[in-house]
C-alpha cells in the first residue's frame, strides 16, 4: 500500500486512515505499507521527496529534461489560446531554448520555475491488456512537469520512480490515463528502468480492481448486471453508511441517487424488478 500524497492542495485529514478502514472492511490486509512497514519504505510519497528530486536532477543532467520558468499568467494563455483554436493544450517549448547562463542566472534569482520531461522524437508502442497494441506519435505528447514549483514531483515522475523502487510489476489504471502511458515508457527508459510486464490502462471508468475482476466475456454476458451488483452493492453500502441486505427498494433507491454506481453497474435508475 503506497499513499500518494504528492498534491498537497488535496489532502485531506483523516483520508488515510479512512482508506486503509474501507481496505480492511473488504478483507484486504496491507502486506507491506505505512502500517505494516516493509523493506521498500517509506510508503508515504511526501516523505520521498529526496528520492524524486535524485532522479529529476539524472533527467536534466542527461538532457531528457529542462527547468520551467514561464509564469502562471503565461501558461494559463497558452491553454486560453489552444482551447479557442480547439486544439489541445501543449507548452510551446519556450524554455528549452535558454542556455546554461540564462538557467543560471534565474535560479541565482530564486526564480519559481517547474523541472519538464524533454520528450523526444519518434513513436512509442505499447501493449495493453484490454485494447491491445497502442501506438502515440510523440509530436501529440506535451513536455510534462515532472517536479512542481513547490518541490514535489508530479505522479508521472512519483510513480514510475516508485514502481521501480518497490518492484511493481502489474499497473492498472483508468483509460483516462492511457494517454499518459507513454509519458511513463519514456521515464522508464530515460532512467535506464524496466518497466512493468504489463500495463491495464484501458479499464472502464472505476475499472476491475484486480487482475481480470470483469472480463470481456463477463461485461457481454446476460448476467453483467447482476454480477457486478452482487459485488459492488455491498462495498457502496457500506460506504453510504446503509445497512447491508436493505430492501429492494432501497437499493433501487441508491442506484437513481448515486450516478457513479449506476453507470459502474449498468443499471438505469428506471430499472423495476416483477
Amino acid at each position: 500500500m503506497r499513499i500518494e500524497d504528492t498534491d498537497q492542495t488535496r489532502k485531506v485529514d483523516g483520508s488515510v486512515e479512512a482508506l486503509t478502514h474501507s481496505l480492511q472492511w473488504c478483507g484486504i490486509h496491507e502486506d507491506e505499507g505505512p502500517t505494516a512497514g516493509g523493506n521498500f519504505g517509506p510508503y508515504v510519497q511526501s516523505e520521498r521527496l529526496h528520492l524524486y528530486k535524485s532522479y529529476a536532477d539524472t533527467l536534466l543532467q542527461d538532457g531528457h529534461a529542462y527547468r520551467c520558468f514561464c509564469s502562471q499568467e503565461r501558461l494559463k494563455s497558452l491553454r486560453d489560446a489552444a482551447a479557442r483554436s480547439g486544439s489541445g493544450t501543449m507548452y510551446d517549448r519556450a524554455c528549452l531554448g535558454l542556455d546554461a547562463v540564462q538557467v543560471e542566472e534565474k535560479l541565482a534569482r530564486n526564480e519559481p520555475h517547474t523541472i519538464r520531461l524533454k520528450v523526444s522524437e519518434g513513436k512509442t508502442t505499447l501493449k495493453d491488456l484490454v485494447r491491445g497494441y497502442v501506438q502515440f506519435d510523440h509530436s501529440v505528447i506535451d513536455d510534462q512537469v515532472l517536479m512542481k514549483s513547490d518541490g514535489f514531483p508530479t505522479y508521472h515522475l512519483a510513480n514510475v520512480v516508485d514502481d521501480h523502487l518497490m518492484g511493481i510489476t502489474h499497473v492498472i489504471r483508468g483509460e483516462e490515463w492511457l494517454s499518459s502511458t507513454p509519458k511513463h515508457l519514456l521515464l522508464y527508459q530515460f532512467l535506464g528502468f524496466e518497466p512493468p510486464k504489463e500495463r491495464v490502462g484501458a479499464l472502464p471508468d472505476f475499472g476491475p480492481l484486480i487482475y481480470y475482476f470483469f472480463a470481456p466475456p463477463d461485461l457481454e454476458a446476460s448476467t453483467a448486471v447482476e454480477m457486478k451488483a452482487n459485488l459492488l452493492m455491498p462495498l457502496r453500502y457500506h460506504l453510504t453508511g446503509m445497512e447491508v441486505g436493505a430492501s429492494i427498494g432501497d437499493t433501487f433507491q441508491l442506484l437513481g441517487k448515486d450516478v457513479a454506481l449506476g453507470r459502474l453497474v449498468g443499471a438505469p435508475s428506471t430499472t423495476t424488478t416483477a
